[in-house]
Formats: C-alpha cells, structure tokens, sequence
C-alpha cells in the first residue's frame, strides 16, 4: 500500500475518522487551531482540507461519530485562552458532510493539553459525551436541534487522570465509560443501565501511567466490549467483557517496546478486529506502525516502516493459539479476571 500526502499543517497528534454510507470523513486540529476536514466518496480521490466552522481548538484529542441518520458529529475542546483555564465544549455536526453547524458549551470549562473527549449514542439520537474536568469526568448530553446539557460528574471519578477517555454502547439504551485512575494507574469502570451509575470500579490488569496514554473501545457485537491499552510494561494489554466482567490478556509484543500512546481499533464483519498503534521511533524519525489483527485468534502482529516512501513490513510475527511454538515470545499472559458484577444502586441521572 503506497502512502499519499493529503496535505495540510498539523502540529503530531491523532486524527480522526467515520464512515457514514458512502462517504469517508477525517478530520484532524490544524496549527492554526481550527479542525480541518477531508472527504471522499466510493473509491474517490479525497479532497481537502476544508476548514470547519470550529473556532480555536485547544491542543486535544477530538473524538467524532456518525449516526444511522448519516449525519456526522465531531466533537473538541475549544482554547482556553493564555492561561489554559479550560475551554467549551465544541461540537460541529453535518447532515451531508459539507455543510456544518457549531454549538458549544461553556458551563463546564475543559482541560485542553493532552485531554480527550469520549462519545457515543446510546439510542442512535442522543449523543453522551464525556470528558476529564477539574470535576472528574463530566458527561454532556447533545440532542438534535437542542443545547447542550451539562450533566453532573460521573461518581468517584475526581483524580482520574487527564487522558483519552473511552465510551460504548454495547446494549442499546446503556453506557459504559472507561478512564485511567490517577492514584493507582488502572482502568476504571463505569456503566450505566439505563436509570443510573454504578461506582467506580477497577479492572484489573497492569498498569497505566504513561503521559499521552489512554484507553480504546468497541462493541464488536451486542452486548460485547473489547478494550486496548498501551500499558507500562510497553505492550498492548486487551480486555474482554466477560459476563459481568472482564478477561485480561496481553497481546504479542515482537521486538516492539512500545512508547505510551493510544491505540486505535476497528471492527469488521465476523467479529475480526483490527488494532494499530506506534512503535518506537528515534531521534531522527517516527516509529512504525504496529498491527494486530483478530479472527478468532490474535495473529499477524506487524510493523510497518517507511523506506524510499513506501511503507514495507518491517517484521512479522504470528501467533496462534493451536500452535504458540511458532512465537513464544508472542503467547500471551492470559487471567481470568472478574470484576464483580455490579452493585444495585448507584447515582441516577437528572
């Protein structure tokens, strides 16, 4: 696969990208502050990039997602000015891509360096988002054609660390928010039901401390939730939802340390996922990117390194649960760890 630059100024982050019909969308905060945007349609050529009615944007990872309208939402934290008190919560949102809408919220002001703002829709209307506030983590409520509601912190979530948060909807009408705790470096959890939170809980696993760090979710199916995180032994940790809790696994490592960042994921039909992140780099150049891939086993664990402006796998390996041999540096450390199931009661939403 050849590498093509689509153009624009950004200053490194995390871009971002949704599908909805047709149509392709990322979009990414420019050096400027704004939040440009590039399309394309079938198999067509991208064009871009176009800047979106944003205002300034405070140096963050935006989220975005599509409803089953074909309607796209993108959602940042707006600059906090000099002294980097907080920002609004912007959101743009478009019915064909090309015309934008913004609305924004500044009851709440959001940490910008480094935060990350987590959405998801959990009757395909309604849009929750939430984000790490001098609060905890605070959650607004964006609905067509109304403002934004600021809603009060999730409980027990004051301390988390400002990162990049993680939301699913993994049964209609349900919630689950996961976050890094700031005192003891591991995932949090929290659901929500329908009526009300839970508190706080913990997930077990390794820890989490790494600057930029964050965790990635998906709902591959109903009712199923697969996690990823890049934790402090420098390897990509994954839970399974499991019943009323979660199995934790790590994946293979290869020759890869790798730096803390965020991964990313994305779900294909079958029930296979594929998972990214970047390896390690050195003073002269970036780090390549790292793959794995699932079909009812992890497998082809790759990484891709620039040479002569083609992207080249740099190594593989494979690991397969009928045959660990093949790898054994690969064969994961695997413990069935459950969270018990979670108390009645908790704090209901206004």
């Amino acid at each position: 696969m050849a590498m093509e630059s689509l153009g624009g100024n950004m200053p490194a982050g995390q871009p971002i990208a949704v599908v909805t019909g047709n149509q392709r969308h990322v979009f990414g905060i420019a050096a400027g502050g704004s939040i440009d945007h590039w399309t394309a349609v079938d198999d067509g050529p991208w064009t871009g990039p176009v800047a979106l009615p944003s205002g300034k944007i405070a140096a963050s990872f935006p989220c975005a997602l599509s409803l089953a309208d074909g309607s796209v939402h993108v959602f940042a934290i707006g600059d906090g000015g000099p002294f980097g008190n907080g920002g609004p919560l912007t959101h743009l949102s478009s019915r064909d891509g090309t015309v934008w809408a913004m609305q924004a919220d500044r009851t709440t002001p959001i940490p910008g360096n480094g935060n990350g703002l987590a959405a998801a829709s959990p009757d395909g209307a309604r849009i929750e988002v939430f984000a790490v506030t001098a609060n905890g983590i605070s959650q607004f409520t964006v609905s067509p054609g109304r403002a934004i509601v600021a809603k009060p912190a999730l409980p027990g979530s004051k301390g988390v660390n400002r990162c990049v948060l993680a939301t699913v909807s993994a049964v209609p009408g349900t919630l689950d928010v996961f976050a890094i705790d700031g005192a003891i470096g591991t995932a949090a959890w929290w659901h929500f039901d329908g009526a009300m939170w839970t508190p706080k809980q913990f997930i077990a696993g390794p820890s989490i401390h790494g600057n930029n760090s964050g965790i990635a979710a998906i709902s591959p199916m109903p009712g199923s939730i697969e996690l990823f995180a890049i934790t402090d032994d420098m390897r990509l940790t994954n839970w399974s939802s499991v019943g009323a809790g979660f199995l934790v696994r790590q994946l293979g490592a290869g020759s890869w340390p790798l730096p803390a960042g965020v991964p990313a994921v994305v779900a294909a039909p079958g029930g296979r996922l594929d998972v990214f992140a970047i390896g390690p780099g050195n003073p002269f150049h970036g780090g390549p990117l790292v793959h794995w891939r699932f079909d009812n086993v992890w497998n082809d664990t790759r990484g891709w390194k620039r040479t002569a402006s083609i992207w080249n796998v740099s190594e593989k390996f494979t690991w397969s649960a009928v045959n660990p041999d093949r790898a054994p540096r690969m064969r994961p450390k695997q413990a069935a760890t459950r969270i018990i199931k979670p108390p009645v009661g908790g704090t209901t939403v206004p």
